[in-house]
């Protein structure tokens, strides 16, 4: 059986956190270091937000 595990994201957990993130953007494109980058950001910006 599959196990979940929800923790919450700091940011010394973005670059983790980008993968799963950019494979479901990016599930039929090549995964590449833009994508993965752009998505990092994507997660900063929502610890950003001051209701996080």
């Amino acid at each position: 059986m599959l196990e979940i595990e929800i923790i919450k994201l700091n940011s010394t957990l973005l670059t983790e956190a980008s993968h799963p993130l950019a494979d479901y953007i990016y599930s039929s494109d090549e995964q590449g270091k833009e994508q993965l980058k752009g998505c990092r950001n994507n997660l900063a910006r929502l610890l950003d937000f001051y209701s996080c």
